[in-house]
């Protein structure tokens, strides 16, 4: 069950933790890494997928958001400040939090150590003291991955040459530049309409910084708008300069090589226990933005994270997505001010003011369960 690159078949990945469950978990967070929790402007969704009947007040305040919180680069952090583990690369790559089954094929939130496909495990001391916080009565068990349980056919890596590592080397830094073209293409393309999306993304950007006010959602309203992000549509090679030139610290590695044009690893041999630049990773993940922030002197707290700074794909008029970066969004209803706005606007885009872009998955109309107006509250009567 251990993956070899010489094998013409990938075996399912097996993780090593605990299945602790999302009540457990929670409460663990709450009472233990609370500055791992993540806050959304929108509070959960119920279990129908629609949002709770609370008061107008309560969108416009900050909530715990529970997905982006378990799933988060802050909490594996807090795990290892906790366990006395150096936050690296490789460090980050061994905790994990995943779904995992029981013996039902039930998933629930669980918390994982090690993993077949990632080859790291905790040393023994960090084992036994996150088990005796997690489960001090239960050991670790092995999980059949919930994504990837699977045999696969993969290509076969031939055994390095001996003087043939400088070439490689190159490959690997060459493929790199181009791999996530595809995933951007297979992950932003299923389940729309072809003519509708074009017809729709042709009106767009818009360049005037003022927005028709139908466009701004209110919760009282029967339906909500699309989404528009105000930014700049930069393109993956400018901001990998970018990256490259001010932001170093903000790259994230993988134990693998990105995947080629066709899904498939490139064909270049493994060096074990050598790490590979993950560009989805970097782009997405809480590090550019933190770099981001503190660029602009902006204090790094969660509601800037979350409201301030977004990297996300924006189309052109054509409906061509590209790597772009946000700076305010009419469905969070936050805006980065000056000095800030034009410090990042010379850094970025000196030349070319941004624009009003169709969020690339929220740019239909749709309906809501419209939000009553809080009542308000009777004064009370002056006593005799």
């Amino acid at each position: 069950m251990i993956p070899s690159p010489t094998s013409r078949m990938k075996p399912p990945e097996l993780k090593y933790g605990w299945r602790i469950g999302e009540k457990k978990l929670w409460a663990l967070i709450k009472s233990q890494f609370p500055d791992a929790i993540q806050l959304s402007m929108s509070p959960e969704l119920d279990d129908d997928g629609n949002e709770p009947d609370l008061p107008i007040e309560e969108f416009s305040r900050l909530h715990p958001d529970i997905d982006a919180t378990f799933f988060s680069k802050a909490l594996i952090d807090s795990i290892l400040k906790y366990l006395d583990i150096p936050i690296t690369k490789t460090s980050r790559s061994t905790v994990s939090v995943d779904y995992l089954c029981d013996s039902q094929g039930h998933p629930d939130i669980g918390l994982t150590v090690s993993s077949t496909w990632v080859g790291k495990v905790l040393d023994e001391p960090s084992y036994c003291k996150i088990k005796a916080l997690v489960s001090p009565n239960e050991d670790a068990q092995w999980y059949l991955s919930y994504y990837h349980w699977q045999w696969e056919r993969q290509v076969p890596k031939q055994a390095p040459k001996p003087k043939a590592a400088k070439k490689a080397s190159t490959t690997v830094a060459a493929a790199t530049a181009t791999a996530s073209d595809c995933q951007q293409d297979e992950a932003h393309t299923r389940g729309t309409k072809p003519y509708d999306r074009k017809h729709v993304f042709s009106q767009q950007p818009l360049e005037r910084r003022k927005i028709p006010r139908y466009l701004i959602p209110l919760p009282s309203a029967r339906v909500k708008p699309p989404e528009l992000k105000y930014g700049w549509r930069i393109g993956e090679e400018k901001f990998w300069d970018l990256i490259h030139s001010h932001f170093q610290d903000a790259i994230q590695y993988s134990m693998f090589p990105e995947l080629d044009d066709d899904g498939n690893e490139p064909d270049v041999p493994l060096e074990e226990g050598h790490l590979y630049i993950d560009s989805n990773a970097t782009f997405f993940g809480l590090a550019i933005v933190d770099n981001i922030l503190k660029y602009l002197d902006v204090k790094v707290t969660d509601a800037h994270r979350t409201l301030l700074i977004k990297m996300d794909y924006l189309c052109a008029s054509q409906g061509k997505p590209d790597i772009g970066l946000v700076v305010a969004s009419t469905y969070t209803n936050r805006a980065l001010l000056e000095p800030y706005f034009s410090k990042l606007k010379n850094l970025v885009s000196p030349n070319e003011d941004a624009k009003w872009y169709l969020s690339y998955k929220n740019w239909q109309w749709r309906r809501q369960v419209p939000k009553q107006a809080s009542k308000p509250k009777v004064a009370k009567k002056s006593s005799i």
